[in-house]
C-alpha cells in the first residue's frame, strides 16, 4: 500500500509540474490576458447592465486543475506521514 501510496504521490507531482509549466508558458499567458480583457469587458457589461455589486473571481480550469492537485498532494503527504509515525 505504501509504495503505491508514494508512487500515486509522484505520479501527482509530477501532473502537477506538468500543469504548473502550462500556466506559466507565454502562450498561456497570453491567452489569458486576451481571455481576461474580453471577459473583463462582457463583465463590466453585465454589472452595468444587471446592477450587480459584486463580481465573483473566475478561475482558469487550468488553475483549478493545479489547486486540486496541490490539495490531493497535501492529503497523500499527511498520509504517508501518519503511516510511518
Amino acid at each position: 500500500m505504501s509504495f503505491n501510496s508514494e508512487k500515486h504521490l509522484m505520479d501527482l507531482k509530477s501532473e502537477l509540474a506538468r500543469t504548473e509549466a502550462v500556466l506559466k508558458s507565454p502562450e498561456y499567458i497570453k491567452r489569458e490576458k486576451e481571455y481576461d480583457l474580453k471577459l473583463g469587458i462582457a463583465v463590466k457589461r453585465e454589472v452595468a447592465e444587471k446592477g450587480y455589486t459584486t463580481i465573483q473571481n473566475i478561475e482558469s480550469e487550468e488553475s483549478l486543475h493545479a489547486c486540486d492537485l496541490q490539495d490531493q498532494i497535501w492529503e497523500l503527504e499527511a498520509e504517508l506521514r501518519s503511516n510511518c509515525a
